[in-house]
């Protein structure tokens, strides 16, 4: 059981955050604020969290709510994000062992916000092949996006690299802003 207090006022109309714990798969949970100010004065979330077996890999282990892009946005689909912009590129290293590359596929699973249909923001697995991420819900709330790929084509043993892109406009000289939180690795 927790509590925790935060002012409204400073956060998007639609945001995250997520819930971690040493053994156990990090969670990310979503909020709407329109239908937290309906006069109650806290927001229950029960949240069950399952063991982490061999078959996940987490990305990272506490996640945190990450923003690719180069702070120029607006309209609904990207005026709602809660953090500046760390860069246009997200690069993270992850482990695999044997075992886990003997499975046949995978899913790299995340939520995602504020990609636009004009910009072409790129996920790419080690030197694979670089997937576009699709354009997200239009109201600037999250959207679960995953890609399923053959094991064979994309991870290895040992040492792996995530790459997220931010898609540029050239019509505007713009770099499109996202936002997500908690990618995960699972073998089928």
């Amino acid at each position: 059981m927790y509590t925790l207090h935060f002012d409204l006022g400073s956060l998007p109309g639609s945001f995250a955050m997520s819930v971690a714990t040493t053994g156990y798969i990090p969670q990310a949970i979503f909020f709407q604020k329109d239908s937290m100010l309906d006069g109650t004065l806290y927001n229950e979330r029960d949240i069950a969290m399952q063991p982490l077996l061999t078959t996940t890999v987490v990305i990272e282990p506490e996640p945190i709510l990450h923003h690719l892009g180069d702070n120029k946005f607006g309209g609904p689909l990207n005026s709602q994000f809660q953090r500046t912009s760390e860069g246009i590129r997200y690069e993270r290293v992850f482990r695999l062992t044997q075992s886990q590359v003997d499975h046949e596929s995978f899913i790299l699973t995340m939520n995602i916000k504020g990609v636009d249909s004009n910009t072409k923001t790129a996920l790419q697995i080690n030197e694979g092949t670089i997937i576009d991420i699709p354009t997200t819900d239009s109201f600037g709330n999250f959207s679960p996006v995953g890609f399923r790929g053959f094991v064979q084509d994309h991870l290895r043993v040992g040492e792996n690299v995530l790459y997220i892109e931010s898609g540029f406009k050239s019509e505007s000289d713009d770099y499109d802003d996202i936002e997500f939180i908690n990618p995960l690795i699972n073998f089928q």
